[in-house]
């Protein structure tokens, strides 16, 4: 669209978003290392966790940085003399004699080769108890011995993660070299902890046929479900979110051996990229968070390899190629307008690694490197020459991990990892893939995960922590190089204005014509994409813990300080995000503040927090407090002129906010028949709302209060000043009816305080919102190796946000009634806002009494592991979810991302208290397991159903609705309500048949992986704004597939 057209000459200089603010910021005071510049650009990259500067020198090509950068990290790696972390599992128990009396003062001595120290040990206090605690997952022998009593050895104990084994032993009096050695299985019911944990570990990974997408194997877990689903890792490039009883992704930890690696990117809601053959367990806590957690949502721990002291190593190959995959497209969805299906061009995941001693017993290594690939198919999305269109994408992650043994006392453990990501074209449904997709470059972003520790066992009783992780995901996005000049548009041109009448002849610079395009009925994105746009968050954590441990308290206390940026930057051509058309008519235009960066800053996440697990004969308290401390801000903020709105510079705020908070922690564990078989377990919690910079965005003053753009009428033609009314002295002269959005087409602000100042604020002592947790559950052994779980859990959320705007009042809303255009004969009430008091904005936001979330979850479940290696676990979950969002500002409701499900709904006006409404219960189930056959054979498989997700139908009130055809505010209006129409159910079944060829320390794993096996087409998404679209599938299920994977190890 006019490529090759210019108005006016070409300023010399063009601002480019990365560089723009470089100066601005020196003089200002603001500055920070790198913080705008994007990776590739750099000539020095600093590593905050390690204290260096990588010099990258003259004109280097992205591959020679690159390679200086990874010289820099593994020089870094070498002065750290790095070690091992510790998962949080444990023995514990109690030894007596012959006739049952205690035994104090017994040596037990848990050794494995997990442990680079070989083992470790504690000794029963007064009342004949002990407790190991940070022990490493693997295969333990446990030794009990005492002067003048015979010595008893228990082997080949299986201890998983994050799990505390009751093991109890009887002594009976004998000769000094008397000893017994018994063999039995491992205990499955944990008698002393309250939490619901469940643990995967690598053989099981591996033999399940998984995605292999760290946040994927959320699946696995009972009550846990995921935001999309994951069809042979056709999601391991994007994020699938896990969620469990009333708590959102959002409260969701991320932790790498008990160290926090939850990003601030969204809150912590959108997690990092991992490598998988880090890690060997991976443990999912989903209800009672201890006093060491914050948030009270899924904990998933991944539990590293650490080496070990024979060099061992394993390649992963998998592949899914085209062809490969089965039409699921079926005569219904044709019906409904799906011409091509959800499907991929590829799926490949290579992922190899090797480790071993570098001093036995001493220093231990893991390397390994990760290739990523997934080319996917999207709705009906086609290229313009009538093929299918593919989003393009990889990422390449180096991994390296040191584990080392400092003193006999001392350990110390670091690990890096560096996702490298690409995306050629970034698109979803609607979007025109040629030039309205996305790119993404990894030049173009860091992200990184580092990971530092120092475990000193003080005395058999003392334990001290001190650690330090970082994760980084900063990156940008934008338009496609090669349609436009770069990923950040088309240059600024010298004049940034343009008006009716354009001159004749004039050719018109492509900055104001190449915007995007968006249809509001057919949700269709055409000629660019919105922005050039970058997200840099970065959390640092340090973190320091002491325990102290007897047979019968656990006690430890700890304090973790979380910091860092949260910083965005923006530009679009033509300073506007999009031109919305209804049905190819103008109608709006959505004008934007960039370009511009933001500087928000979390100054201090910090907990304090004290637990301890103490045993009273058959009942185990687990108590904890927790004191956490958020303060967040903004540094000082230049914003340049834009064509809407004059340049300005914003003064630093502080304390925005500063919450100290107490949150309590109450559980507690019996032994009902104390013979470690059956366990009641229940809690009462308190968990705070997890946050980064998102407060302190949603009061920004250079984006107007958390919001960069104004949505403002555009009709195509020049408008009287001050109203949306076409000039008629203009109608017919050039520029009118164009499709290029001239500066006097654009109607008045919907927010006069627009690029000026904050049209949002908090109220005076706003409060930190939180949410309680009840948990009641009943755990059982029925037989050697076989467990059963009932549990209850309720969450409900409190002092949730409510929101008014100051500036106007009830009676400022005109009430009038339309049809639903069902058909259905209701007349619906629709609200609009007083001509007369358009662009007043003055949103206050408060701790509403009223706006709520609760959820009410049943679940039953089993797990069993059986004498010839094979593992089956299931379940089923009940669960209902109720929101209230009566208070907000807009009476007609507004879009929102409903607390649990993280979809955005129209909530509120007419449907604004769920509570009050016919939700019902929806019903989740999994079964999953792996079976060892004769000659080497294996099977496994998964199935998993999910009930489908609520869906609505919007009505996007035309302007022609309203009295006059004055529509002061653009509105959304539900036209059924909450818990009438829901999705299709999820219904996966996954096969895996694999076999092992052994030759001496080499094993062999053909497996031949086939997901979806019953070709489900289920609807994921679909178009639900009413109009000709609606009902249209935007997302459906995968078809069916096949992956061939072959696993080396030695």
């Amino acid at each position: 669209m006019g490529r090759n057209y210019r108005i006016g000459a070409r300023a010399r200089w063009q601002p480019d978003l990365r560089l723009l603010f470089d100066d601005k910021r020196r003089i200002l005071g603001g500055a920070r290392p790198f913080s705008g510049v994007p990776f590739s650009s750099r000539r020095s990259v600093f590593f905050p966790a390690f204290g260096l500067i990588a010099p990258l020198k003259g004109r280097t090509t992205m591959k020679r940085q690159r390679l200086q950068l990874m010289r820099s990290l593994g020089f870094a790696s070498v002065l750290l003399l790095p070690a091992p972390l510790f998962a949080q599992s444990a023995f514990s128990g109690s030894v007596t004699d012959s006739s049952g009396a205690v035994l104090p003062g017994v040596t037990v001595e848990a050794s494995s080769s997990a442990l680079i120290e070989g083992s470790r040990g504690a000794v029963t206090d007064g009342q004949g108890r002990y407790t190991i605690v940070q022990l490493r997952p693997g295969t333990y022998t446990l030794t009990f011995s005492l002067p003048g009593f015979t010595t008893v050895a228990r082997e080949s104990v299986v201890l998983p993660s994050d799990f505390t084994m009751t093991i109890n032993a009887q002594l009976p009096v004998g000769a000094l070299q008397e000893s017994v050695t018994v063999s039995s299985q491992s205990p499955i019911v944990d008698v002393q902890s309250s939490q619901k944990t469940e643990v995967v570990n690598r053989a099981l990974l591996d033999a399940l046929p998984t995605p292999r997408n760290t946040q994927s194997f959320g699946y696995l877990a009972q009550g846990v479900r995921l935001s999309k689903p994951d069809v042979g890792g056709q999601q391991m490039m994007e994020q699938v979110n896990m969620r469990v009883h009333g708590a959102s992704e959002l409260h969701t930890t991320m932790q790498i051996d008990g160290m926090l690696f939850s990003p601030a990117f969204n809150d912590g809601a959108i997690q990092n990229y991992l490598n998988q053959a880090h890690f060997q367990e991976i443990t999912f806590t989903t209800s009672s968070q201890l006093g060491e957690i914050s948030a009270g949502g899924v904990r998933v721990n991944y539990i590293p390899r650490d080496g070990g002291n024979l060099f061992s190593g394993a390649m992963y190959f998998g592949t899914t190629e085209k062809g490969w995959q089965a039409d699921n497209l079926t005569s219904a969805l044709r019906a409904k307008g799906l011409t091509l299906p959800t499907g991929i061009e590829h799926i490949r995941d290579y992922n190899p690694s090797f480790g071993g001693p570098l001093i036995r017993n001493k220093l231990w290594f893991l390397a390994s490197f990760r290739y990523m690939s997934v080319d996917e198919h999207v709705a009906n999305s086609y290229l313009p020459d009538g093929s299918p269109a593919v989003v393009d994408q990889h990422i390449n992650i180096p991994l390296v991990r040191l584990t080392g043994q400092v003193t006999p006392k001392n350990k110390i453990s670091a690990f890096l990892d560096r996702p490298l990501k690409f995306k050629g074209h970034e698109f979803t449904y609607g979007i025109e893939p040629s030039r309205a997709s996305r790119r993404r470059n990894p030049g173009e972003a860091n992200y990184h995960n580092v990971g530092l520790k120092w475990t000193s066992t003080v005395t058999n009783r003392v334990l001290l922590e001190v650690g330090y992780s970082e994760v980084v995901e900063r990156l940008h996005t934008g338009y496609q190089p090669d349609v436009f000049e770069t990923t950040a548009g088309w240059p600024r041109p010298a004049s940034i204005h343009l008006s009716d009448p354009v001159p004749a002849a004039t050719n018109i610079d492509p900055w104001f014509t190449d915007v995007s395009h968006y249809d509001l009925l057919s949700l269709q994105r055409t000629v660019a994409t919105t922005n050039y746009s970058g997200t840099l968050p970065d959390r640092r954590v340090p973190m320091v813990a002491l325990s102290y441990v007897t047979g019968t308290h656990n006690f430890k206390a700890g304090w973790q300080w979380a910091s860092g940026q949260d910083v965005n930057d923006l530009q679009s051509i033509g300073d506007i995000e999009q031109v919305n058309y209804r049905n190819g008519v103008p109608e709006s235009v959505v004008v934007t503040l960039g370009p511009y960066r933001t500087q928000e800053y979390v100054r201090a996440d910090m907990g304090i927090y004290a637990q301890d697990t103490w045993r009273l004969n058959r009942l185990t308290l687990n108590l904890g407090i927790r004191h956490e401390y958020f303060n967040s801000g903004i540094d000082v903020q230049y914003r340049p002129d834009n064509r809407w709105v004059a340049g300005r510079t914003y003064d630093r705020i502080d304390n925005l906010p500063n919450w100290h908070n107490w949150a309590p922690r109450l559980a507690f564990a019996v032994d009902v028949f104390g013979n470690g078989k059956t366990a009641v377990k229940g809690g009462v919690n308190k968990y705070m709302r997890p946050y980064a910079g998102s407060f302190a965005k949603q009061y920004n003053p250079l984006r107007a209060g958390g919001v960069s753009t104004d949505l403002r009428d555009w009709f195509d033609c020049a408008l009287i000043p001050g109203i949306s009314t076409c000039d008629p002295a203009l109608v017919g002269t050039p520029g009118w009816r164009d499709g290029i959005v001239e500066d006097n087409e654009v109607g008045p602000s919907n927010n006069k305080l627009f690029g000026i100042g904050s049209s949002r604020r908090p109220a005076d002592g706003i409060r930190r919102p939180y949410n309680m947790e009840e948990t009641l559950s009943v755990q059982h052994q029925l037989l050697p190796g076989l467990g059963v779980t009932f549990g209850w859990f309720r969450r409900q959320h409190y002092d949730l946000l409510g929101q008014q705007n100051s500036a106007i009042t009830d009676a400022d809303w005109i009430p009038f009634q339309a049809a639903n255009p069902l058909g259905n004969g209701e007349l619906i009430t629709i609200y609009n806002l007083n001509p007369l008091k358009r662009g007043l904005v003055d949103l206050l936001d408060y701790n509403s009494k009223t706006n709520t979330h609760i959820s009410n979850d049943f679940e039953a479940s089993f797990t069993a592991r059986l004498p010839n290696g094979a593992a089956v676990f299931g379940g089923w979950t009940a669960m209902k979810n109720v929101e209230n969002n009566c208070d907000q500002a807009n009476p007609n409701g507004s879009s929102l991302a409903d607390l649990y499900f993280s979809i955005t709904y129209v909530y509120g006006g007419r449907y604004c208290d769920q509570t009050k409404l016919a939700i019902p219960y929806r019903s989740d189930f999994k079964i999953g397991g792996t079976y060892p056959l004769p000659r080497g054979f294996g099977f496994s498989a998964n199935f998993i159903s999910f009930a489908g997700n609520m869906s609505e139908t919007v009505w996007n009130v035309p302007a022609s609705v309203f009295p006059n055809g004055q529509r002061t505010q653009s509105t959304l209006v539900p036209l059924v309500a909450p818990g009438t129409r829901y999705l299709e159910r999820w219904n996966q079944l996954d096969i895996s048949g694999r076999r092992d060829f052994k030759r001496g320390r080499y094993t062999l794993t053909p497996q031949l992986d086939v997901y979806n096996a019953f070709n489900g087409a289920a609807i994921q998404t679909e178009v639900t704004t009413f109009g000709p679209d609606q009902g249209k599938p935007q997302t459906i299920l995968n078809g069916r597939l096949m992956r061939l994977v072959a696993q080396l190890k030695w």
